[in-house]
């Protein structure tokens, strides 16, 4: 054993002695029949515990404050004096929970670790200054922003995140506590936070669902194109801001076309037909191919309608398909190309992916804390952007 170890042994020693001969000294027959655990139990009882209440930017006193103590699963409720502060009897517990409200502060819960042995030094009197945190201005800066997500990929624009959620943690080497944020229907958001000097804040932001509109060729378990047309949907998706990806964007030509007669008999096939990128800046269509021929339409036919669909507009092109003897779509007849179709049939979905942003960081997924002074009456702008997801309910292409 080392000199330290034989140390504190004979200071543990020399403390139960004392303690026995106090017991002692009242009953021999309690002396006689208590254990040292019995002994232990007996020192831990009654323990006295002052709890004081400061706020640090006025360095005064707190009263009146609405205290709740947990001690040893024992919850005690009580009011902050005159001097600021409180007092109760407990059992020794190597910690105890303190939850303070009142007017003009913030709420806060806080966990101490009232004692620490060293050797055989100890005391029954417990006493800790509690910081508080002032709501008012001269204790505090703003953080607010918009909250804004892609809930609408055929456009380019951004969508109030409505009921965004997100939380900062301020961490005072002390004690923690949490300031919740909600963003409002306009996606705004404004809220006060201590300015206090060295301490660290978390800013934790929540994942955000939303029904998200977007073009789609088709669902994941869906045949492809003719058997399935593109069309608009939406589908619920989840914007994680932990996620560190996106999925992706599906390209979908917002006009195409299809024979308007399906295809019949032993082996039949429906032809695939391609507008592309065929369109003028003036929105109209100058050039329509087969893809495949398909098999089982008319033999011979050379009025065969076609059909053209447009998801963003436009009208009036006419086409018909020509076939050969086998019932095969051999060419097509562009006899007017309409007019206002989307120029050069681009995608429908007008955001590439796009990750999540803030002004101040996501402190979940980069695993560090904003380590800053702000200064009281700061005005912070934290602007925050869901981007276009992270995942969808249902995979399509």
């Amino acid at each position: 054993m080392t000199k330290a170890g034989m140390k504190r042994k004979w200071n543990s020693f020399r403390y139960l002695s004392a303690l026995l001969v106090m017991v002692a000294a009242g009953s021999c027959r309690v002396a006689d029949t208590l254990s040292e655990d019995e002994i232990i139990d007996f020192d831990r009882q009654n323990w006295s515990y002052t709890l004081r209440f400061l706020d640090p930017y006025l360095d005064v006193v707190v009263p009146d404050l609405d205290v709740e103590v947990s001690v040893g699963g024992e919850v005690l409720s009580l009011t902050s004096n005159a001097d600021g502060t409180i007092h109760f009897l407990a059992p020794f517990n190597n910690q105890f929970e303190v939850s303070v409200t009142g007017q003009g502060y913030f709420s806060i819960r806080r966990r101490f670790t009232p004692f620490n042995e060293s050797n055989s030094e100890r005391s029954k009197d417990i006493f800790e200054t509690f910081v508080l945190f002032p709501e008012a201005d001269y204790g505090t800066f703003t953080v607010q922003g918009k909250a804004e997500v892609q809930s609408n990929l055929i456009t380019a624009a951004r969508e109030a995140a409505t009921g965004a959620r997100f939380s900062v943690i301020i961490e005072t080497g002390s004690g923690d506590f949490v300031v919740p944020v909600v963003a409002g229907a306009d996606g705004r958001y404004k809220t006060k936070l201590p300015a206090f000097p060295q301490v660290s804040y978390r800013f934790i932001y929540e994942t955000y669902s939303a029904n998200q509109t977007l073009a789609i060729n088709r669902l994941a378990n869906q045949p492809a194109f003719p058997q399935t047309l593109p069309s608009i949907v939406q589908i619920e998706t989840t914007f994680d801001p932990t996620f560190g990806s996106v999925i992706s964007v599906p390209f979908v030509r917002p006009v195409f076309a299809t024979l308007s007669d399906n295809p019949t008999g032993p082996g039949a096939l429906k032809a695939s037909l391609a507008i592309n990128g065929n369109i003028s800046s003036g929105g109209v269509i100058t050039f329509v191919l087969v893809s495949s021929s398909g098999l089982g339409y008319p033999a011979s036919s050379t009025t065969l309608p076609v059909t053209v669909t447009s998801l963003e507009g436009g009208s009036g092109a006419i086409i018909t398909a020509n076939t050969n003897v086998s019932g095969q779509v051999t060419s097509l007849n562009l006899t007017d190309g309409g007019l206002g179709y989307p120029a050069f049939n681009s995608n429908t979905n007008k955001v590439s992916n796009q990750l999540f942003t803030a002004d101040l960081p996501n402190n979940t997924f980069l695993g560090f804390s904003v380590v800053q002074t702000f200064k009281p009456g700061a005005i912070i702008v934290n602007d925050i952007y869901y981007g276009t997801g992270s995942s969808r309910v249902q995979a399509v292409n």
